[in-house]
């Protein structure tokens, strides 16, 4: 069985800034849940996941 392929190649997504704040939103909610629930090897990740996400934010919007 082969896969489709799309027509045209897909251009790469651009990250808003409200796409953006959604996710930081997604990971500070992830985080402390986990750690809330006692496990601190998913927060480590979900906190990964946030530092990640604010070096994206350019110096001047924070």
């Amino acid at each position: 069985m082969t896969t489709a392929t799309p027509a045209r190649p897909m251009a790469p997504r651009r990250v808003t800034a409200r796409t953006l704040s959604a996710a930081l939103d997604r990971a500070t909610v992830q985080a402390e849940q986990a750690e809330a629930m006692g496990d601190a090897e998913t927060a480590k990740a979900w906190r990964r996941v946030l530092a990640d996400l604010q070096r994206r934010i350019p110096e001047t919007d924070r």
